[in-house]
């Protein structure tokens, strides 16, 4: 293993690209630029794949490209998107390489002052492929059509007003990826816009696993039911005590019973606490 600047990604991918079947490359971000450079060496393959954050914030503050995207679609690339993707990965038939580096101009060294980067190349195992293939089986697959459907969203916004902490709609992206205790409300985070306004709270993965747990079983559920669902759903490793599920949850459910007006209900019978569906209850 050796360590590889963004000078060395670059020409390190300039041979893995043209001679690998299986391409896979994941990045938070991507530019034009880097897709249309990556277009002139990928040897295209079913195998041939992007996947990239795409938060609309990112969309809208120009660091995920929708062109971009477009040009590789065009081209044959499988795309998708995970929210919560911050790792950057380039995997190919016999080896993967972990980097810094985005898929973009300073992060390959395209540009006149690109970043300083590093990353590290070793030889691919089946461990990596099952990591790498589970964040893709999780990820929303974008094609043309749904590509040109968040062009049009994004060219309906009105900008003038603040950009930071927008979202998808849920016609446009809905995501179902498995469950870690970074997706709920911790201690330091519950200033955040999500666990303030209910918009916000509606698209978060733990409103949706809660929602979710409740339409399944279509009755009331108890806070003690939920601590164990919540508990065996979680992906984290190694998991949390019990005791931390459990803050996680009444936290939750604390932030559901201020904003929610629509959808779910906290009742206390006993001092214990109850969650269901408003339609169930009304």
């Amino acid at each position: 293993m050796a360590l590889l600047d963004e000078k060395q990604l670059r020409d390190r991918l300039k041979d893995l690209l043209p001679s690998s079947k299986r391409s896979w490359i994941y990045s938070a971000f991507i530019s034009a630029t880097a897709a249309e450079w990556l277009g002139n060496y990928l040897s295209l393959s079913s195998e041939s794949r992007v996947l990239v954050r795409g938060r609309l914030d990112d969309v809208v503050n120009g660091v995920c490209d929708l062109n971009a995207l477009k040009l590789l679609l065009e081209k044959g690339v499988n795309v998708g998107m995970s929210s919560a993707l911050h790792a950057k990965i380039y995997f190919f038939d016999e080896s993967v390489i972990a980097s810094s580096s985005n898929l973009t101009a300073a992060g390959l060294a395209l540009c006149q002052s690109p970043n300083i980067e590093l990353g590290i190349e070793a030889q691919a195992t089946a461990s990596d492929v099952t990591i790498a293939e589970n964040l893709w089986r999780q990820a929303v697959k974008v094609d043309l059509s749904l590509l040109q459907k968040m062009t049009d969203y994004v060219e309906g916004l009105d900008l003038s007003k603040s950009t930071e902490h927008l979202i998808w709609p849920g016609e446009l992206f809905v995501e179902k990826r498995d469950l870690y205790c970074s997706d709920f409300p911790l201690e330091g985070s519950l200033d955040q816009p999500e666990w303030n306004r209910f918009e916000l709270l509606a698209q978060t993965t733990a409103y949706r696993w809660l929602l979710n747990e409740v339409m399944k079983e279509n009755v009331a559920l108890s806070f003690g039911y939920l601590t164990k669902k919540l508990h065996d759903a979680l992906y984290d490793d190694p998991l949390p005590y019990r005791s931390d599920v459990k803050q996680m949850l009444s936290s939750l459910l604390s932030i559901v019973d201020r904003l929610d007006e629509e959808k779910l209900q906290i009742t206390r019978p006993r001092h214990s606490q109850i969650v269901s569906l408003r339609s169930l209850v009304n």
